[in-house]
């Protein structure tokens, strides 16, 4: 089988492949409680953020600076995200494909 894959499909897997580096390493800042792991705060804190929750707003008053920093890195990852599954949707096909194609003609036995 040969594969195709087109030199846009190379640049956007090159695109995730380096926003998914970039999330792995904004998520390494976060530094969760003992016995918390980053995929779960993170989830955690991004159900927060999705609700619209009043006590995380945008004004300094509601956010002392730990909470600033940890809302911020949410975003950010949030940000790696829509940029993520942007590319992948303007992704062709680039799986494998038959060398041959059989005769599909209605006359073929």
């Amino acid at each position: 089988m040969a594969t195709n894959v087109t030199e846009k499909d190379k640049t956007l897997h090159e695109v995730i492949d380096w926003c998914e580096n970039q999330r792995r390493k904004i998520l390494a800042d976060i530094e969760p409680a003992p016995g918390e792991d980053v995929e779960e705060t993170y989830a955690d804190l991004e159900s927060v953020i999705r609700s619209d929750n009043p006590i995380i707003k945008y004004s300094n008053d509601l956010l002392d600076g730990s909470e600033a920093f940890v809302y911020g890195v949410i975003m950010s990852a949030r940000l790696l995200d829509h940029i993520i599954d942007h590319c992948r949707s303007m992704l062709g096909y680039s799986g494998t494909m038959l060398t041959e194609v059989p005769n599909q003609s209605e006359d073929a036995e």
